[in-house]
């Protein structure tokens, strides 16, 4: 009898350093930004809606190389490390709304394992 949904979205800047290529292989890259977080979560059950923000800083760094595969696309395994804090959270409900500053915040790490794709223009 409930439904519920949640998301995080991401925004920031950030810096990308390709290396020297290796002998005939990849081009080794690393980067690092900085950010800000949004994560939200829907909650509905019994007609009544609620929703919660939570929001706060972010920095990442990351790694990778990348294998030429025709002219200026490549394509290449990556890793990145996510540090946030969530500094701010909002609640809204059927009868009233309040947002605070969270008064201890802990830190959170999103790990990332994948394929990248780019284009050189």
């Amino acid at each position: 009898g409930a439904d519920c949904s949640a998301s995080a979205i991401r925004a920031g800047v950030q810096g990308i350093w390709n290396l020297p290529p290796w002998r005939g292989g990849p081009t080794p890259w690393v980067g690092a930004g900085v950010g800000w977080e949004w994560a939200r979560q829907r909650r509905e059950r019994l007609g009544a809606e609620t929703r919660t923000t939570w929001s706060g800083p972010e920095g990442v760094l990351q790694a990778g190389a990348d294998w030429r595969l025709r002219g200026r696309l490549a394509l290449g395994p990556f890793a990145a490390l996510a540090l946030g804090r969530y500094s701010r959270v909002s609640l809204e409900t059927p009868e009233d709304s309040a947002s605070a500053d969270i008064g201890n915040p802990a830190v959170h790490v999103w790990i990332h394992v994948g394929v990248r794709g780019s284009v050189d223009l």
